[in-house]
């Protein structure tokens, strides 16, 4: 039971990322889904239609921030800590 499956480096950081922003994404898509519900009108709101429209703002959070964390990871590829000053051996002075 003690046992820990540990992720390889790349996909560690990519799930970290993903669920720093699917955080941020869940924060905006509840701000937007309540404005939607005020703004929609002063009429008892269906709870179909409140249901469909709170789960297309979660599946539009949830992929928004796989694909920001993907581009993220495939942008900004993560260096070594060891390897972080590589680049100082390649300058000639």
């Amino acid at each position: 039971m003690g046992d820990v499956v540990k992720l390889p480096s790349g996909l560690s950081r990519f799930s970290k990322r993903f669920v720093n922003y699917a955080k941020v994404g869940i924060c905006l898509a509840l701000i937007l889904f309540l404005v939607q519900s005020v703004a929609s009108g002063l009429g008892a709101p269906s709870v179909l239609s409140l249901a469909f429209r709170a789960g297309i703002l979660l599946v539009l959070a949830i992929g928004g921030a796989a694909g920001v964390a993907l581009a993220h990871e495939l942008r900004k590829g993560r260096r070594d800590k060891d390897n972080r000053h590589a680049w100082r051996n390649q300058v000639p002075w």
